[in-house]
């Protein structure tokens, strides 16, 4: 049975339930699809975090490079957020041979072509699913079952937040702050909600469809392109 060694940077909500997923189903995984998964290292600076989670201080490392050097480890997946470290220990991954997966999607649009560039020195490959409408497939539906296909358009809810925040206005009559501070308790927007209202979300979104469709003569994408960087 093929047996994959896993890294976890980063055990917020996301790191953290993807710890436990991966544990509680590791026996399943391995009847079903007949790899075994295991995560080998997590690198968490609350080691309290770490105890809630029951993870063995034996896998707790102390810096990046500890990961890196472990040849155990074949997959690093990121859960920080934000451009860095993130940006730079994902590279640093890729260099050493070990594949990536990451939502980070603001870090990703930034530094594709960086992560890519690194990712082919040795192989590595390179996975963002998660990076964009909640982990729904849409990226590989693109890439990997559609490639016969002609795209013209892509359409669809591209902020949940403004999404939720708008509709209400235009529905209701209720004004933004409202809304605003409604979206928040439902845990909709973040305690700060510049990324979402003020377009940085959206923007970073958009920039992973000229990466996508560009080659494929989508029109759509071009305009993408000129949008995200203005």
């Amino acid at each position: 049975m093929k047996k994959i060694g896993v890294a976890l940077l980063g055990l917020g909500v996301v790191g953290g339930g993807t710890y436990e997923i991966l544990t509680t189903k590791r026996e399943y995984i391995k009847a079903n699809d007949g790899v075994d998964i295991e995560v080998k290292a997590v690198l968490e600076r609350n080691l309290d975090r770490c105890k809630e989670l029951g993870i063995d201080e034996a896998i707790i490392a102390k810096d990046i490079d500890e990961i890196l050097s472990n040849p155990d480890i074949h997959v690093v997946a990121e859960f920080f957020g934000g451009v860095e470290p993130a940006r730079t220990f994902l590279i640093k991954a890729l260099e050493a041979g070990k594949s990536i997966v990451t939502a980070n999607k603001e870090m990703f649009s930034k530094s594709w072509v960086d992560l890519e560039r690194a990712g082919a020195t040795r192989g590595a490959g390179l996975y963002f699913e998660a990076s964009c409408v909640g982990g729904v497939p849409i990226i590989r539906t693109l890439t990997d079952a559609m490639q016969g296909n002609h795209i013209t358009s892509l359409k669809g809810i591209v902020n949940g937040t403004t999404n939720y925040i708008l509709s209400r206005m235009s529905d209701e009559g209720v004004d933004y702050a409202t809304c605003l501070k409604s979206a928040q308790e439902l845990g909709y927007a973040e305690a700060n909600p510049t990324a979402d209202v003020d377009g940085f979300d959206s923007i970073t979104k958009t920039a992973f469809c000229p990466h996508l469709l560009t080659k494929r003569e989508c029109p759509s994408a071009r305009f993408i392109v000129r949008a995200s960087q203005t």
